[in-house]
């Protein structure tokens, strides 16, 4: 049974077991536009149904939905407008972020109490690092391998 034809039929079942009726006034004024209020909260093809009618109560429900997709329609165009003019301006400035990767420390780190340390790449291979090629991920291996290994010194504050 199609949609349709269960909402019809629910509706005969409540009228025969509740003698209860539909206020059709009251039904069109849940569809009607106001540019206030939020659009109701109705089934896609119940709203559609509507479309296809002759005339009468109908009709004006079949336009109300036609106003709530135009603005709904516009409320989209407007965020896609903002976050696409969100993107041209992130395109154009400038990126301000850093990542630091970190090893094992060395010995002398590890006995002050440090888990990590930070890679340091040497001034003549930030070039390649920041503009690596995408087909050699090895070369990005060697420029971390090719680092300073400093000594670091630390004494304990009384």
């Amino acid at each position: 049974m199609c949609y349709s034809a269960q909402v019809e039929a629910a509706y005969k079942k409540l009228g025969r077991r509740y003698h209860a009726t539909v206020d059709f006034d009251e039904f069109v004024n849940l569809y009607l536009y106001h540019p206030t209020a939020s659009r109701p909260l109705t089934p896609r093809a119940l709203d559609l149904s509507f479309s296809a009618s002759d005339g009468g109560a109908a009709a004006v429900i079949a336009k109300a939905v036609q106003q709530w997709d135009e603005l709904e329609s516009r409320q989209l165009e407007e965020l896609v407008f903002s976050q696409r003019t969100r993107l041209v301006n992130a395109e154009r400035g400038r990126l301000l972020s850093f990542a630091a990767i970190t090893d094992e420390p060395p010995p002398e780190v590890a006995e002050a109490g440090h888990d990590r340390c930070i890679v340091q790449i040497k001034p003549e291979n930030i070039d390649a690092w920041l503009n690596p090629d995408p087909r050699s991920l090895a070369a990005c291996y060697e420029i971390l391998d090719d680092r300073p290994r400093p000594y670091y010194e630390h004494r304990l504050e009384a």
